[in-house]
Order: structure tokens, then sequence, then C-alpha cells
């Protein structure tokens, strides 16, 4: 199960963050189930960082050079078949909890 992960960057910051919350909440169970997270580069980081999911996550690249316009094209098919993801996991500006899309 490969999903895309993005979190708005006010919800990135600390080490309280939506973010690790949420990473810390459900890891084992991400594991379990297999999911692949398919990340925007701020939201990888942090993850990395925080030694979180890293066996799960992968950077998807920042801004220019990947970020949200490669998530939204993976979401849509991809350029190739392997790279389609199956939804997006989302927590964004005015949000206080993850959605998925």
């Amino acid at each position: 199960m490969k999903f895309g992960l993005v979190a708005h960057r006010l919800h990135r910051m600390g080490p309280d963050c939506a973010l690790l919350r949420w990473a810390r909440l459900c890891e084992t169970d991400l594991l379990a189930l297999g999911m692949e997270l398919h990340a925007t580069g701020g939201s990888h980081d942090v993850l990395v960082v925080n030694n979180l999911l890293r066996s799960q996550v992968t950077s998807i690249g920042h801004g220019r050079d990947g970020g949200l316009m490669r998530l939204v094209s993976r979401a849509a098919g991809g350029l190739v078949p392997e790279d389609a993801i199956e939804g997006v996991l989302l927590c964004g500006s005015g949000q206080s909890n993850f959605h998925l899309s």
C-alpha cells in the first residue's frame, strides 16, 4: 500500500507538532499494514530527524524538485505505473487532525 504524506509547515514545527504526534501514535500500525509513505520534503525530513517511520518513508523532494506537485502526479497515476499512490494523508493549515484524501 502506497500513500502520499504532506503536512503544512505549521504542523511540522516543534517537538510536539501534529505530524510527530500522529507518527508516534500510528507508527506500529502503519508498519503492520506494510504502508509505504511517499512524503513531501519537509514532512520527510521531520520524520527522519526524529527517527520515526524511517523504514517506511521515502522523500519525493522539496519544492520545484518534487514536493506537492510530484505527490499530485503520483495520486493521478504517476509517470510510470509503479509510481502511483493509492491516497494522500494530509495535515494542512487550519486542520487539527490528519485526513485521508
